[in-house]
């Protein structure tokens, strides 16, 4: 267990490093002409990144990898000269595993921090959540983490830097059947949007592979 929670940790920490790069290109062209339709974000040689995570609460340690994976690239993006000459500024705030408080942590980010961009949320409830009010003030949001397809229709501002359920789920019905198996159970959680929409996946693929 240990090396695999190892393995989920480094998983987690690339993909936080990748949302921030793909944040770093999105933001390459920002000048400070587009700050005034994004609040005031981007000021004198700052650029305010607002971060929504579990710092607490049932899923704490996959939001705090994920927190220490968004320091450590926003660290070496500074030190290699930001983006434009411009330094990243990090805004977070615990949603403390609930949906109900990412949805008003994010609107805070937005209407009182007036951050240009959001990272988060490493789960998919939060995610929708979260990105509900970002869509709504068109502000980007990407999620290192969040694979349930629901997250990204939310609206064209809204991304991931991971694969959907659909795809990963499938991979695992497919290595299953391959190893032999050919009778499964499936236990989800009903109330985490992740948990059934994998299982829907992996039922679905597992079923017609026979």
């Amino acid at each position: 267990m240990s090396h695999l929670h190892h393995r989920i940790n480094h998983s987690t920490r690339l993909l936080s490093l990748g949302a921030v790069a793909l944040l770093g290109i999105a933001l390459a062209g920002c000048s400070d002409n587009n700050a005034g339709a994004r609040g005031n974000g981007i000021q004198g040689n700052v650029i305010k990144i607002g971060q929504y995570a579990s710092l607490t609460g049932g899923t704490a340690t996959f939001g705090t990898e994920t927190n220490e994976g968004i320091e450590l690239a926003f660290a070496e993006a500074n030190a290699a000269g930001g983006v434009n000459g411009k330094q990243f500024q990090l805004v977070t705030e615990d949603d403390q595993s609930k949906p109900e408080i990412a949805q008003t942590v994010v609107t805070k980010l937005i209407t009182q921090d007036k951050v240009v961009a959001v990272l988060g949320e490493v789960a998919s409830t939060r995610s929708i959540r979260g990105g509900t009010v970002c869509q709504q003030y068109h502000i980007p949001m990407i999620s290192p983490s969040s694979t349930n397809p629901e997250v990204t229709k939310k609206g064209d501002f809204i991304f991931r830097v991971c694969f959907t359920d659909d795809f990963q789920a499938a991979a695992d019905a497919k290595f299953a059947y391959d190893q032999g198996f050919r009778n499964v159970a499936i236990y989800k959680d009903i109330k985490n949007d992740y948990s059934v929409a994998f299982a829907k996946n992996f039922i679905e693929t597992f079923t017609k592979l026979g």
